[in-house]
């Protein structure tokens, strides 16, 4: 995602909202008559890494052949899931 931030005459703090769950904060510190301080945060809640569990009905046919396929692979249903989202997710961007 590109995007620009146009810094003249702005007011700070300035929250800019990238997605709904993401946003950077600029802010400008005066620390004396010559220098000022730029600071940007970053929120990087939505990145977590600790894994969710979800239910999911599939037919049985289905669920044979995922496991067909990760037994080959040596893989998991969860790596399995993982990819495939990630990878569709990829290809409509």
């Amino acid at each position: 995602m590109d995007f620009v931030v146009l810094l003249t005459h702005s007011k700070f703090p300035k929250r800019i909202k990238l997605n709904r769950y993401c946003w950077i904060t600029l802010s400008i510190t005066r620390t004396n008559a010559n220098v000022q301080r730029f600071s940007v945060e970053v929120n990087i809640d939505h990145l977590t890494l600790k894994p969710e569990r979800f239910n999911v009905s599939w037919q049985k046919y289905i669920l044979d052949k995922v496991d067909r396929y990760v037994l080959l692979t040596h893989d998991n249903r969860s790596n399995f899931l993982t990819k495939a989202a990630l990878d569709k997710i990829n290809h409509l961007s």
